[in-house]
């Protein structure tokens, strides 16, 4: 029986928790089968793509692959639409069923990327044709370590891990006064002066804009909250902050200012706000550029994790040898969570 490719429908929402349940050995409760998560992310209307962004492929009426898209835009000479690949999934009863969805989607729009995955997801991508581009680094820095002990498994590690992390969390930046944070509603950003990240003759860039803001907003598990960064009165850049359990993660960050000095400032600027909610435990952001990597360092931060970029263009639309400045927002990285906290540190 040959397998069908087609796009989802709310009605399809239980038979996709079960799928996925059982091939992530997902517990009941986890947001990745919430069904107010499933209906944000696959099928609320949002700029840049018309209709489903869940699809499956099935045999006999029955869920074999699931994956789904995470529009964006490439800025380049042209704007180049493209998505990341989020909620992929195959059933190990069926070879090749994973990467059958994959090469089914990428047939909607002319270019993807993906980074993350184990090693094998990897290689299974290289053979379909995508090509790594540049690194992205997770980085981490504890924030309230004892409270993070407490909301954490035990065992022989624990009373080291605490004392690292007391030291660890004592590294932040401090703040000057020049800077500070200005929050902003979501439903009011159109009306700010935020100046949006720009084309880059060094990097590849992609795309921001209120709609995108507005609609992490209202993520049922970890809404995004928006703010401007001012220096001396001035708007000189925003960032935007999730809070998934125990964390607080910087989905997205952007200053006009090619200064090491400024991006520090600018990413101390954001710890501080963090700091500021009380659960957050621990705060996490991505780094796909020196100055930005040379910035959370300074601020404390530590590398977690290094994953490079995948691109899928087989039209060669993306100009070569350029690394594409992907951050939490432009994939799942800024929400996805297991239901309890997912400490990196």
């Amino acid at each position: 029986m040959k397998a069908e490719f087609r796009a989802t429908t709310p009605a399809d929402a239980g038979a996709i928790a079960s799928f996925l349940g059982r091939i992530f050995e997902a517990r009941g409760g986890e947001p990745i089968l919430d069904p107010a998560m499933m209906q944000w992310k696959y099928w609320r209307e949002r700029p840049g793509w018309q209709g489903s962004r869940s699809f499956v492929l099935e045999r006999g009426g029955s869920i074999i692959a699931h994956g789904a898209a995470w529009p964006a835009k490439i800025l380049s000479a042209e704007e180049i639409p493209c998505f990341f690949l989020i909620d992929w999934a195959a059933s190990p009863d069926f070879p090749g069923a994973g990467v059958s969805i994959m090469k089914h989607m990428a047939k909607r729009v002319p270019v993807n990327f993906v980074y993350g995955g184990s090693e094998i997801a990897r290689k299974m991508r290289f053979a379909m044709g995508y090509r790594p581009r540049n690194d992205v680094h997770t980085l981490a820095l504890p924030l309230r370590p004892v409270r993070q002990i407490l909301t954490s498994p035990w065992n022989w590690k624990t009373p080291a891990r605490l004392a690292r992390n007391l030291l660890w969390s004592r590294s932040k930046t401090v703040l000057s006064s020049h800077w500070r944070a200005q929050p902003v509603d979501a439903l009011k950003i159109r009306g700010s002066n935020v100046p949006w990240p720009i084309r880059h003759s060094h990097r590849l860039m992609l795309e921001r804009n209120p709609e995108l803001f507005e609609y992490h907003s209202d993520c049922p598990v970890a809404p995004g909250v928006f703010s401007l960064a001012m220096r001396d009165g001035e708007c000189v850049g925003y960032f935007c902050l999730t809070f998934p359990p125990g964390q607080a993660r910087i989905a997205d960050a952007w200053i006009s200012s090619s200064r090491l000095e400024d991006w520090i400032q600018f990413y101390a600027l954001a710890v501080e706000q963090a700091c500021g909610r009380p659960g957050a435990n621990e705060v996490t952001g991505a780094a796909a550029n020196e100055v930005a990597l040379a910035a959370l360092e300074k601020c404390g931060f530590r590398i977690r994790a290094l994953d490079p970029v995948q691109l899928y263009d087989p039209q060669k639309l993306v100009p070569p040898d350029l690394p594409l400045d992907v951050q939490l927002i432009d994939g799942d990285g800024a929400f996805r969570n297991s239901g309890g906290p997912d400490y990196l540190t």
